[in-house]
Order: structure tokens, then C-alpha cells, then sequence
């Protein structure tokens, strides 16, 4: 009934179906979290008793800028007696308020996202919908629905960075992952090791040599984008 999710994402591949968080049983029961191909972010969560949407949410605002970091916080507390206050956003914390759909759980519904079952991290787990861009220091809270001053703060530029170990409490099913694992490591699966101490670790698949990356929301590279380029540019 309650958790909350953060991550940090920086998008390269736009305009398409990109979830970084989900799980599918093959039937009705489902949930994902991620990016639509009008670049919305949306949460999603269906049970497969009741067929129907639990929780619908999908933003107005867009989110297409390859060049910045996003925090995305997801708080879900499904006991609280105001609808619309059961599920909340946030991104770069601030919360979120304009959604093209916004479909409350009822009240005390038990979410497939924080159910004790395989999730996978960067795709559909159908096998497909693969989010293409970086991705940073991914929690998972079990039992509790948190603010996103939890996990990161604004520094003396004023930009939102994360907090590199944030005093929280992850529940039987949380788990951090802070991407650490690079080479070999990473290579041989380590690099979805679970740092909460809840050993909840991700099995990696096609990472490549050595998938790290100096971009990171502490120390932001220049990118360039495609949404604004000339004719002759590739």
C-alpha cells in the first residue's frame, strides 16, 4: 500500500515507449513507469483481479531535453483518505499537478509494484520498450511514501543533486542501486548489486565492456540535442 521510488535519468533516445521500471505477468496484473512516446512520464498499475486501470497517471508536461538530469520521485500511499493525494510525482522536487490522465488507486489497494515478484529496470518486462539514456542511484522504499528532500538537495548553484546516502528506512522489498560496478565487474553481473543491505540484487544483460559513465548528476556534461538542429545535421 505504500512505497516510493526515485531515480535519476538523463534521455538520449526521445519518441518512443521507454520504461526504466516494470513488471508483467503475462496477463491482466502489471505495472510500469516510464516514458511515453510523447515523452510524458506516466505510472501505471493494474491487478489482475480487477482488470481495469488501479492507478493511471500520465504528465502534461513533456520531458525531452537530453542535455539536463531528471529526478523522478514516485510516492504512492494508497491508505490515505484524500484520492488525489495517494499517488505523488515529482521531478527535480517539485511535485507534479497537470496530468493528461489521473486515475487515483482506491482506497488500502495493494499495488503490483510493490509486491514481492521479479521486477526488471530499463525496459518492459515483456521484452521490449527498452529505455535508451543514463541512469543514476535507482530506489525502491517499501512501506513508506516519501518526500524527495529524502534524496537529494539544491546546492550552492542552485541545482538539484542527490544525496549520496540518504536516511531512509527501505522495508523488506527496497532496494539502492548506485550503478558502482564498472569492467569486468559489471560484465560478470554485478553492476545491478543492491546497496541497501537488503541483498536484492539485479541481474545485468548487455551492458557492454564497461557501462559506467563520467555524466553523472553530480558532474553534468554538454550534450548536444536533436530537437533543435539544422538541415544538414546528421
Amino acid at each position: 500500500k505504500k512505497y516510493t521510488m526515485s531515480g535519476w535519468f538523463k534521455r538520449s533516445g526521445l519518441s518512443s515507449n521507454q520504461y526504466f521500471y516494470s513488471y508483467d505477468s503475462g496477463g491482466n496484473a502489471m505495472f510500469i513507469i516510464g516514458f511515453y512516446a510523447t515523452d510524458k512520464f506516466t505510472v501505471y498499475d493494474r491487478d489482475a483481479s480487477s482488470g481495469s486501470d488501479d492507478i493511471n497517471y500520465t504528465t502534461s508536461q513533456v520531458f525531452r531535453d537530453p542535455a539536463a538530469w531528471y529526478h523522478f520521485v514516485v510516492a504512492v500511499d494508497t491508505t490515505d483518505s484524500t484520492s488525489g493525494d495517494r499517488v505523488k510525482i515529482y521531478v527535480n522536487g517539485t511535485r507534479l499537478t497537470a496530468f493528461d490522465t489521473s486515475i487515483a488507486p482506491a482506497q488500502d489497494y495493494d499495488t503490483i509494484a510493490n509486491s514481492a515478484i521479479s521486477k526488471d529496470i530499463g525496459r518492459w518486462q515483456a521484452g521490449s520498450n527498452y529505455y535508451d539514456g543514463y541512469m543514476s542511484q535507482f530506489i525502491f522504499i517499501d512501506g513508506s511514501a516519501l518526500t524527495p528532500s529524502s534524496f537529494g538537495s539544491t546546492n550552492a548553484n542552485g541545482v538539484w543533486i542527490p544525496t549520496t546516502s540518504p536516511s531512509v528506512t527501505y522495508g523488506n522489498n527496497g532496494f539502492k542501486l548506485d550503478f558502482a560496478d564498472s569492467g569486468a565487474s559489471a560484465a560478470a553481473g554485478n553492476f545491478g548489486s543492491d546497496s541497501s543491505g537488503n541483498n536484492h540484487h539485479f541481474t545485468s544483460n548487455n551492458l557492454g565492456t564497461n557501462p559506467n559513465t563520467t555524466d553523472t548528476p553530480h558532474n553534468l556534461f554538454c550534450t548536444m540535442t536533436p530537437i533543435d538542429k539544422g538541415t544538414n545535421a546528421g
